[in-house]
């Protein structure tokens, strides 16, 4: 599953604590940014008409916010 691949990589959780990110995330907030430890990885296939799903899909994985019904 590419999902628990992206997970399992460092590069991917070293991301988060960059620096540069959080530098600009401080400058875009106007106050200072620190990053979550649950990274959470966005990917779509790229397939033509290929559309998102309009709810949230964050539930299977961190139990979140099951999104507006």
């Amino acid at each position: 599953m590419a999902y628990t691949a992206i997970q399992s990589t460092e590069a991917f959780h070293q991301l988060a604590v960059r620096p540069e990110m959080l530098g600009l995330a401080s400058r875009l907030l106007g106050e200072e940014a620190f990053a979550h430890p649950a990274h959470i990885c966005r990917i779509r296939a790229a397939v033509a008409g290929c559309e998102p799903d309009a709810d949230p899909q964050d539930y299977r994985f961190i139990q979140g916010c099951v999104g507006p019904r």
